[in-house]
């Protein structure tokens, strides 16, 4: 597919890296000297240096032939006359992101169909969203949901007093399925045979609300989560304590620090059951005089890895039980695992995870990346035509290094074992290596 990414931050840059690894054609326009210069010294992509919103730089960079237009700068309203002009050359599909949620609003008067735009992203919402997310599930490092909610997949990192330590998969009756395993900053894609150990982290897959047992079995408390403290009041801490002032009614109360004193005052405005407070997360002092010991948890979003790490590790030290940091470098990635943070949330990997599902073959619903991309999670559709419809799992013959983690058949979830069959309509949630992907699609593609 001929591919046009315009701006190459921390999201352009991402996803111009997997759409080339994809075998994508794919050309970056970008108006930063620098930026443009990192894309062609480490990226086998086009680079065209100028103004995405222009048409002049757009044919020089094959509009004509383009079959998707992502425009991802951070100016809404460049990235939305990107995708104007863009479907005004006949382009198929164009996506933008977009933080004003005023844009394309039901009440606005251009719909995002006015505006030339077929999928519209927000990277710092959807980080907000996924934090709700463990936030609501405490015992839990990741947690994703597949099959329209019915299956969820949470990961959970093994303490050492754990009763599943030392036990091989085939000897644990969990009910769920482990899909994979990190450890020592690698993933395996397990077998029967393989032993869980202290400090992995493991992902279970398995009917949405059928893992209560889980956060025991690897040594994880439970307890509920009241009292948040986030650090950073850009655009990621404010969706997030919006979103939880909301559950207020719940007994969840939120104090934000945020440094500069205008932003305060803009979000004490527009988050009246939010505690401000101007200062830095990075302060000592400060976090003992808000009761930083009595919280239980503490999230991290300045926008700066550096500052959202450190800001962690006080946290953590100060006692606080989950810590979660925005993370856009990928080398951050694992140092978060290895200085013990709860989880790392990166925007770049959310929204390259939306898109890409966008892209890929009509039968895959959804993807999903683990632990830096190390593994990938798809949701596929079995079409008719598969030739491995009706046969039993055992006799499948899948390539190795690919596990399916559940079966959805209509409201009814499947923890698959050998003697399960798939059937057209089925929704299958697979774990493979990203470099299997490809592999992945071939195989459970329908013949004729």
């Amino acid at each position: 597919m001929q591919v046009i990414v315009i701006g190459a931050g921390d999201v352009g840059y991402e996803l111009a890296s997997r759409l080339s690894r994809d075998n994508h054609d794919v050309v970056v326009i970008e108006k930063n000297p620098a930026r443009a210069e990192r894309v062609k010294n480490h990226l086998d992509v086009l680079v065209v240096q100028g103004n995405g919103a222009s048409a002049r730089v757009l044919e020089e960079a094959g509009i004509k032939k383009a079959e998707l237009l992502i425009a991802v700068t951070g100016l809404d309203e460049y990235n939305i006359m990107a995708c104007m002009l863009a479907k005004r050359y006949g382009v198929e599909l164009t996506v933008a992101r977009i933080r004003n949620q005023e844009y394309g609003a039901k009440n606005s008067v251009l719909s995002n169909e006015d505006l030339g735009i077929d999928l519209v992203i927000d990277p710092e919402r959807v980080a907000a969203m996924e934090i709700v997310r463990l936030l609501k599930n405490p015992a839990a490092t990741d947690v994703e949901y597949f099959a329209q909610k019915k299956v969820q997949m949470l990961g959970f990192r093994v303490d050492a007093e754990a009763p599943i330590v030392g036990r091989k998969l085939s000897e644990l009756s969990l009910g769920v399925l482990i899909g994979a395993i990190a450890r020592n900053g690698d993933v395996i894609i397990p077998g029967g045979n393989d032993i869980i150990q202290a400090n992995d982290t493991v992902f279970v897959i398995g009917k949405t609300g059928s893992m209560s047992a889980m956060g025991f079995l690897t040594g994880k408390s439970s307890e509920r989560i009241r009292r948040v403290m986030i650090v950073g009041g850009g655009n990621i801490g404010y969706q997030l304590a919006d979103m939880l002032q909301r559950y207020k009614d719940l007994g969840i109360s939120v104090k934000l620090i945020e440094q500069r004193e205008d932003r305060c005052r803009v979000l004490a405005e527009k988050l009246p059951d939010v505690l401000v407070l101007r200062g830095s997360g990075a302060d000592l002092e400060l976090l003992r005089e808000e009761g930083i010991g009595e919280t239980d948890a503490f999230v991290a979003v300045t926008g700066n890895d550096e500052v959202n790490i450190v800001s962690g590790l006080i946290a953590k030290h100060l006692g606080v039980g989950k810590v979660i940091v925005e993370v856009n470098q990928p080398s951050y990635g694992p140092v978060v695992d290895t200085l013990g943070l709860d989880q790392a949330v990166h925007p770049r990997l959310v929204t390259a995870s939306t898109i890409l599902s966008l892209l890929r073959r009509e039968a895959v619903l959804s993807v999903s990346f683990l632990k830096d991309d190390k593994v990938e999670v798809m949701e596929l559709a079995i079409q008719p035509g598969f030739p491995g419809a009706n046969k039993k799992l055992r006799f499948l013959k899948l390539p190795r290094g690919i596990l399916i983690g559940s079966i959805c058949r209509g409201k009814e979830v499947i923890i698959p074992r050998g003697d399960d069959v798939l059937l057209p309509g089925d929704r299958v949630v697979i774990f493979t290596r990203p470099e299997m992907a490809d592999t992945v699609a071939r195989y459970f593609k329908p013949r004729g």
